[in-house]
């Protein structure tokens, strides 16, 4: 399906609908995966880059003006939490809580729905953090400079290294955690590659 610009993140609504940013639109658009086709478009008045959906509400961040905009699934705008951090980019939602990576100072941080700082994760290991996903009560992160997987605990305090280079990651770029399988498929930016892994422990 051709889309008027490229997209920047996706969030999964339901069985046959996603959510995607067009970051050069200013737009969310809502597509209809089986019959290729938007059904719905949201202006954002910024560019909208990390995007989840928790129950029946978009967060979408607007890093450009350091915000979290968060949506009803008709596009009514319900809340703006100001959370500044031009490279804060991408957002999982759980548990009543907004996690977000910093790529500049190499961060994952966790908010509540009212823009209040409840914790923040650095650890060496861990450089230019991108893409966040969300499994039962973990959270993954990927370090696209230190080709790392991590696994983070929802509080912030524990971590476990999954994956790194010696399992061909090399600037993984995306990644997606299948929650029935229990399987992770990570991207790496460059050389076409994508691996396929096992997390069930």
């Amino acid at each position: 399906m051709k889309l008027s610009s490229s997209p920047r993140d996706i969030a999964i609504i339901d069985n046959n609908t996603v959510a995607i940013t067009l970051r050069d639109d200013l737009s969310v658009v809502l597509i209809d995966v089986k019959g290729s086709k938007i059904v719905k478009t949201f202006d954002v008045t910024s560019p909208g880059y990390g995007i989840d959906r928790v129950e029946d509400k978009l967060v979408v961040r607007l890093n450009h003006i350091g915000q979290f905009l968060v949506l009803n699934l008709k596009g009514q705008i319900l809340s703006r939490l100001h959370i500044s951090g031009y490279y804060i980019q991408d957002v999982a939602l759980f548990d009543g809580k907004i996690f977000c990576t910093n790529c500049e100072d190499h961060k994952v941080y966790c908010y509540d729905m009212n823009g209040d700082l409840l914790w923040k994760y650095a650890d060496e290991n861990l450089e230019n953090p991108l893409v966040l996903r969300k499994i039962a009560m973990e959270i993954f992160t990927k370090g696209r400079e230190t080709n790392n997987v991590l696994l983070i605990s929802p509080d912030g305090h524990r971590t476990k290294e999954l994956l790194t280079s010696k399992n061909g990651l090399c600037d993984p770029y995306a990644l997606h955690v299948n929650k029935t399988t229990n399987q992770l498929l990570v991207c790496n930016e460059f050389g076409g590659q994508a691996f396929l892994f096992d997390i069930a422990d």
